[in-house]
């Protein structure tokens, strides 16, 4: 209470200050002319009754009994809501002129690929793309732009105001994350102790474990860890990129890289930076991941378009980004670090990841692939979803001893438009869900 007095007094001595002044100043009553009587001026000050400064004032303010003041700060009160009412009319128009572009585009099937309403729209969703369901297991084909976990605060405010999140601008995600549906979908599935294990991130489409107790769960991460201590590779990705990859190896052989965490005299942006060299201690000390890769191209479409296999060890730090860009071949829809392959007179060029930021220009398609997936301009770019799908994924060790439990996910309908579109032909066992238990070799 002591503060608000204070704060009283200091606003009655200033009010009188200001009314002295007046007084002296202009000789008479307060007119509609005066510079103390605008909102602008004095914004706090009209949004405070009559009787509110009549006993800041003190009893002798002439506010107290002047009608024209009166009228004044009705007048004022009104142009304040008029004014708060037309800054939301504009923020309003603003926020619908972000949701996404307009005309032809409005209906193009990148704009579509986010349709669930609620939980149990998302929950029934992910039912109807169960891939396995036993064991213990519970393993689903999770859509693109469905996130895992909800973000703490800490990676929130760290996120805040990050270029990172430039490449969100136009591509549409859900609001709801795999781990808000939980609770849904052990209503579903009649298992009360359903928990999450593993899951592609949130910008990819693909394999996504469930388990059904916390038992099951460690089990199964018990096998993930054999099976990267028994494999190179554990992950297999499809991707569609831009430009054909440059192999420096035979297709299919392995390749060990490392990656790191670094900034340049060009940008003091922290990023992302492979290196194919790199000693035993820096692994040690945790400078540098290693992971191992393999890229095997698939299929060729139109327009520059390729179907891509990787199969790798570890996805971190947006390693799969990274390491196309880095074969001259930018993963189709990624905004982030398709900047660093530039073309200079018609030749794909690698640039310095330390002289420019992640995001730092939008991704540019040939006007072949823009007019194949029915894109007026490259501006229409930052709608495209990243085309990067966990198509199978390896458990080693997790049902007996020297088996290996495999599942494969089919690719989404934005993927498959997109094959259709650049004319890559998929096979039927591309098109299904499977699962197998085999032999490990």
């Amino acid at each position: 209470m002591s503060h608000v007095k204070h704060g009283v007094r200091q606003a009655s001595l200033s009010l009188q200050k200001v009314f002295k002044h007046h007084r002296d100043t202009f000789h008479g009553p307060l007119s509609t002319s005066s510079p103390f009587c605008t909102c602008r001026s004095f914004p706090r000050l009209s949004m405070l009754r009559p009787s509110a400064l009549a006993s800041l004032s003190g009893s002798q303010s002439p506010f107290s009994s002047t009608p024209q003041f009166r009228s004044i700060f009705t007048s004022n009160k009104r142009e304040i809501r008029r004014n708060v009412a037309v800054e939301e009319e504009e923020i309003r128009t603003e926020d619908d002129d972000e949701d996404g572009p307009k005309g032809p585009l409005k209906s193009h099937p990148y704009r579509n690929i986010c349709p669930w309403k609620s939980k149990t729209d998302l929950a029934n969703f992910l039912l109807e793309n169960q891939i396995y369901n036993d064991c213990g297991l519970f393993v689903v084909n999770k859509p693109f732009g469905v996130g895992v976990r909800n973000p703490t605060l800490k990676h929130l405010q760290r996120s805040n105001g990050s270029v990172h999140q430039l490449h969100l601008r136009g591509i549409q995600t859900s609001e709801y994350t795999l781990e808000d549906i939980v609770p849904t979908l052990r209503k579903l599935l009649g298992k009360p102790t359903l928990t999450l294990v593993k899951s592609t991130e949130k910008l990819t489409s693909g394999v996504a474990i469930f388990a059904d107790d916390e038992e099951t769960g460690t089990r199964c991460s018990k096998a993930l860890k054999s099976s990267k201590s028994f494999f190179d590779t554990v992950y297999k990705y499809h991707v569609i990129t831009v430009l054909p990859p440059i192999l420096q190896f035979d297709s299919g052989k392995v390749e060990r890289i490392g990656i790191s965490i670094k900034s340049g005299a060009g940008c003091d942006v922290p990023q992302p930076v492979l290196f194919r060299e790199y000693s035993k201690n820096s692994v040690k000390r945790k400078d540098v991941i290693p992971v191992h890769a393999q890229v095997n191209p698939l299929k060729i479409g139109f327009g520059g378009g390729h179907l891509v296999e990787i199969n790798t060890s570890s996805v971190v730090k947006n390693f799969l980004r990274i390491y196309m860009a880095d074969k001259l071949a930018p993963i189709l829809g990624d905004q982030l670090y398709s900047c660093r392959v530039q073309t200079l007179k018609g030749i794909p060029t690698k640039i310095d990841p330390t002289h420019l930021a992640p995001g730092a220009s939008q991704q540019r398609l040939p006007k072949d692939m823009l007019a194949h997936l029915k894109l007026n301009s490259r501006e229409d770019t930052i709608i495209i979803p990243t085309h990067v799908h966990l198509r199978s994924y390896s458990l080693h060790k997790f049902l007996t001893m020297g088996k290996v439990l495999e599942f494969e996910a089919p690719y989404p309908p934005y993927f498959r438009w997109t094959c259709e579109q650049l004319g890559i032909q998929l096979g039927v066992d591309e098109e299904q869900s499977i699962y197998k238990s085999t032999n490990d070799l």
